[in-house]
């Protein structure tokens, strides 16, 4: 099965956005070329941010992932929901999902869609991270089992005795995994 994109897109946006805090902190930074290397890295960091506005999650892990992006930039004034997001975003990451987080996230989701102080318009990123993140929770989960083939029992040797023409076929005795 293939990694969910989300992962490896919050995994290159934490390493870009490591790479210009150690830019940023090292003595000697402000200088043009350090200051051209950072505003690379921020276009960038901003391409990738718009790819995951538009990316489907397709798993629970990458829809915790999107949850926890999206609690770490929440408003102060919603700074309430994040602990909660947090400890969903843990859940996912284990790969526990419940149907009470995922009605809490999409009213959540709504909320932060329709308040017009938080939204700032139509264009609140958060609440399409969020509601991003409630499409990839809702995905049903496929479990492949291997198909082993039915073990025949042992012939017995009295049965044989009788001849090849009063053979009956054993009987289907599934295999114990």
């Amino acid at each position: 099965m293939p990694i969910d994109p989300i992962i490896l897109l919050a995994d290159e946006i934490r390493t870009l956005e490591k790479q210009i805090h150690t830019i940023c902190k090292r003595e000697g930074a402000y200088d043009r070329q350090g200051m051209e290397a950072v505003n690379l890295m921020v276009g960038r960091l901003r391409t990738l941010y718009g790819e995951l506005l538009e990316t489907m999650p397709t798993s629970a892990i990458g829809a915790g992932e999107l949850i926890r992006i999206a609690a770490d930039r929440l408003p102060f004034a919603q700074g309430r929901y994040a602990s909660h997001l947090h400890r969903i975003a843990e859940r996912l990451g284990a790969g526990e999902r419940t149907q009470a987080d995922l009605i809490w996230l999409r009213a959540l989701a709504e909320a932060l869609g329709e308040d017009t102080d938080a939204a700032k318009g139509p264009d609140n990123r958060t609440a399409k991270l969020l509601a991003l993140a409630v499409k990839g929770m809702a995905l049903p989960v496929v479990v492949y089992r291997a198909a082993l083939p039915a073990r025949a029992p042992a012939h017995d040797l009295r049965m044989l005795s009788s001849g090849p023409g009063t053979l009956t076929p054993p009987p289907f005795v599934p295999r114990s995994f």
